[in-house]
C-alpha cells in the first residue's frame, strides 16, 4: 500500500480495491459529486516504477478522453502530477469475458456473435479516432449484468501522434492474441486489433485460444507459424459463415484480413442467417500486387 499514493480528492470515498497490476491499482470509490460509484485507477509512485509505465499511464489518460461509445468504459476525469496520478472511469458491474468463458466452457454461436458485434462496434469508434488498442483480450472486455460489452484498459494503446514506449526486443501485448506482425516488426494497425478479435471469437466458440505453447515466447511464435484450425472442424454445429469470419479475421497476412471493424461487424450481422447456410469454406487468394479475397471462394473483380 505504501508504494501507492491513494490520497485522492475528498470527493472520492474508497470502498475497496477491485484490481491491480504491475503499475497500477484500481479502487471502487463513491464519487460524492457524481452521486455514483466509479472505478479509480491509481498509478504507483514508487521510484522503481519504470518511466515507460508512467508515460503509458499518461497516454492512456489522454486517449480515453476522445472515445465516446456505449461499448467503451466511460472516462470521467484524471490528474497527472508528481503527487498523484489517477483516472476515474465508469464502474462496470458484471464479469470479464474471460470469466464468462471459464464458467460456461464455450459460448453458443448466437451469443458469441452478439458479443463480437458489440466489440466491433466499440472498436469502430476507437479506430475512427486513429487509436490502436494493441491489447484486446477477453480480460479487457467486460460483460455487464444486462449483457452489454464494455471495453476497458487502454494502457498500451497508441494513436498516430503517440510516442512509442516499447523497449527494443520486447513485445507489447498479450501473447494469446498477438497478430503475427507485432511479434517481430511491432507494426500496430487496426488489423492487429481485428486479429485479436478473431482470436477472441475462436476462444468464445471453442473455450480456449488456438495457440498454447509451453512458454509465452512459444505461444507468441505460434501466431506466426502455426495454422488455426477452422472452428467448425472442431464443433460442426458452428455455421460455416461464422467459421469463415474467424478464418478471415485471423489471417497471417494483415492485408488478407478485414480492412475495418465495420466490415467485420457487417459480416457478423448476417452470418447466422438462413440464406448463408450453404456458404462454402473460405479460400484466401492473392491477385497481382493487390491481395483480394472472397468469403465464397472466388476472386473479386
Amino acid at each position: 500500500m505504501s508504494a501507492f499514493n491513494i490520497n485522492l480528492p475528498e470527493k472520492y470515498i474508497i470502498k475497496k480495491e477491485i484490481g491491480s497490476g504491475g503499475m497500477a491499482r484500481v479502487f471502487l470509490c463513491e464519487d460524492k459529486e457524481l452521486g455514483k460509484y466509479v472505478a479509480v485507477k491509481v498509478l504507483s509512485l514508487d521510484p522503481s516504477t519504470p518511466t515507460s509505465n508512467q508515460q503509458r499511464f499518461k497516454e492512456e489518460m489522454r486517449l480515453v478522453q476522445y472515445i465516446k461509445s456505449p461499448y467503451i468504459v466511460k472516462f470521467y476525469e484524471g490528474k497527472y502530477d508528481k503527487h498523484i496520478k489517477y483516472l476515474s472511469m465508469e464502474y462496470v458491474q458484471g464479469k470479464m469475458l474471460k470469466e464468462v468463458i471459464e464458467m460456461q466452457g464455450r459460448l453458443q454461436p448466437d451469443r458469441a456473435v452478439d458479443f463480437a458485434i458489440q466489440i466491433a462496434k466499440g472498436f469502430s469508434e476507437i479506430h475512427a479516432q486513429n487509436i490502436v488498442h494493441r491489447d484486446l483480450k477477453t480480460s479487457n472486455v467486460m460483460i455487464t449484468n444486462t449483457g452489454q460489452v464494455k471495453i476497458i484498459d487502454f494502457g498500451i494503446a497508441i494513436s498516430d501522434d503517440s510516442a512509442r514506449f516499447t523497449q527494443t526486443g520486447k513485445v507489447i501485448g498479450s501473447v494469446h492474441y498477438l497478430a503475427p506482425e507485432l511479434i517481430d516488426k511491432q507494426e500496430a494497425s487496426p488489423q492487429s486489433d481485428i486479429y485479436a478479435l478473431g482470436i477472441i471469437m475462436y476462444e468464445m466458440l471453442i473455450g480456449h485460444p488456438p495457440h498454447r505453447g509451453k512458454t509465452p515466447l512459444e505461444t507468441a511464435l505460434k501466431h506466426r507459424t502455426d495454422p488455426i484450425t477452422p472452428v467448425n472442424k472442431i464443433y460442426p454445429n458452428i455455421p460455416q459463415a461464422l467459421a469463415n469470419i474467424v478464418t478471415k479475421a485471423t489471417a497471417k497476412k494483415k492485408e488478407l484480413r478485414y480492412q475495418s471493424m465495420r466490415q467485420l461487424e457487417a459480416d457478423l450481422a448476417t452470418c447466422l442467417d438462413q440464406k448463408r447456410v450453404t456458404e462454402k469454406p473460405i479460400v484466401l487468394e492473392e491477385r497481382s500486387s493487390l491481395r483480394r479475397f472472397s468469403l465464397f471462394g472466388r476472386r473479386k473483380p
